[in-house]
C-alpha cells in the first residue's frame, strides 16, 4: 500500500510537470515572433517621424491616408512594384532585393528609402534623410488608387479592336505626338477609373512617333504584363506621359472582349 502511495505520488509529479512544459511552451508560442506577413500585400499608413516629428494616422481622414500596395514580378526574383497614394495622389516605383536588403526608388524621386517587414509592419527608412521613418500596418482591405484624370486633346481618339489593336486617330491639321509604348490598364469600379499595376517587368523605350494630319494609325498592345485580368471595364490610356487618350474594352463573364462602336 506505501509502494502504490509512493508511487501515485511520482505519478501526479509527473503530470504536474508535463502540465506546466505545456503551458509555458504555449505562452512561448503566443509571446514568441510574429510570422512575417509577405512583402507583396497591402499597408495601410499608421505614423511617420521626421525632424523630431510624429505624425499618426489619426491626423488624415480616411480619403487622404497613406497606403501601400505592393506586387511581387512574376518573372523576376526580387524585384516588386510599389504603388503609393498619399492625400489622393498616386505615385508609383520599384522595391529591388539588394544583399538582403530592399531597396525602394520612387518613379520622380531621386532619394532611395528602404523597406523592411517585422509581423504586421512595415517600416520605410531613407537613405540619404536618416531621421524619417514611415510605418505602415498590414490591411486585408483592397487598395485601390484612382486615376488623376489628364485627358488629351479632343481631335486625336483612340479606339480598341477586339485582337488588341488600337486604331490612333489624328483629326488636326497639324502632326500629333505619342509615345508608342507607353501605356497604362486602368479598371472602372463603381463609376470610378483605377490603375492597376503591372506583375511583370517591361521596357519603355520611350520612342516619340507622330500621327500625321488627318491620318490613323493602328498599333498592338498586349495585357501579358498586368497577368490574367479580372471581368469589367477597362481602358488603355496611350498618348503623351502627362496627357493621355483612351481606347475602352470590357471584358466578359467567358473571358471574351468587347469593344464599344
Amino acid at each position: 500500500n506505501k509502494a502504490f502511495q509512493e508511487s501515485e505520488v511520482k505519478m501526479k509529479k509527473i503530470l504536474s510537470t508535463i502540465t506546466l512544459a505545456a503551458v509555458l511552451l504555449i505562452s512561448l508560442t503566443a509571446c514568441g515572433p510574429k510570422e512575417n506577413k509577405p512583402l507583396e500585400s497591402n499597408w495601410k499608413f499608421e505614423s511617420m517621424t521626421l525632424a523630431g516629428q510624429t505624425t499618426s494616422a489619426q491626423d488624415y481622414i480616411e480619403e487622404t491616408i497613406p497606403l501601400l500596395n505592393i506586387i511581387k514580378d512574376t518573372n523576376n526574383e526580387g524585384l516588386y512594384y510599389i504603388n503609393y497614394r498619399q492625400n489622393g495622389k498616386y505615385n508609383g516605383g520599384k522595391i529591388q532585393l539588394d544583399n538582403n536588403i530592399y531597396r525602394v526608388s520612387f518613379d520622380g524621386m531621386q532619394d532611395e528609402y528602404r523597406v523592411r517587414v517585422d509581423g504586421d509592419k512595415l517600416t520605410l527608412t531613407s537613405k540619404t534623410t536618416p531621421d524619417y521613418k514611415a510605418i505602415f500596418k498590414y490591411t486585408d482591405d483592397q487598395i485601390l488608387i484612382p486615376v488623376e484624370e489628364t485627358d488629351g486633346p479632343d481631335y486625336a481618339k483612340a479606339k480598341m479592336h477586339e485582337n488588341f489593336t488600337i486604331d490612333i486617330t489624328n483629326d488636326s491639321d497639324n502632326e500629333y505626338y505619342y509615345y508608342w509604348d507607353f501605356y497604362r490598364l486602368e479598371i472602372k469600379k463603381n463609376g470610378i477609373w483605377y490603375y492597376t499595376r503591372t506583375k511583370q517587368e517591361y521596357t519603355i523605350k520611350a520612342v516619340v512617333d507622330p500621327v500625321l494630319p488627318k491620318q490613323t494609325i493602328t498599333e498592338e498592345y498586349k495585357l501579358e504584363p498586368w497577368g490574367p485580368v479580372e471581368v469589367g471595364e477597362y481602358r488603355i490610356a496611350i498618348g503623351q506621359l502627362d496627357k493621355s487618350i483612351y481606347a475602352y474594352f470590357t471584358v466578359n463573364q467567358d473571358g471574351t472582349i468587347s469593344c464599344p462602336e
